[in-house]
């Protein structure tokens, strides 16, 4: 397993990237890369939907949630670390 492995790709389905986030922790993790800069993902979740959203377009309220939009729905991240920061919930 290489650390490329981790790498989110927001095409995928919700439920394959949620399960990969259990699968691959602890050790390698899974990371995205937003604004220049990497996003390790620690806990999330998913939601099932129909949307009109751009794929992989990010949704959030600046406090409380982080959502990206995939093709069969929400993948929600619930625990996350950005790069030399403090994990957060």
């Amino acid at each position: 397993i290489y650390k490329e492995t981790g790498k989110l790709n927001f095409n995928e389905s919700c439920v394959s990237l949620h399960n990969k986030v259990r699968g691959l922790y602890p050790f390698p993790g899974t990371y995205f890369d937003y604004n220049g800069k990497n996003f390790k993902v620690h806990l999330s979740q998913y939601e099932i939907c129909h949307h009109h959203n751009t794929i992989g377009t990010l949704k959030t309220d600046n406090k409380s949630y982080i959502k990206f939009v995939c093709p069969d729905g929400y993948f929600e991240v619930l625990e996350i670390q950005a790069e030399g920061k403090k994990r957060l919930k």
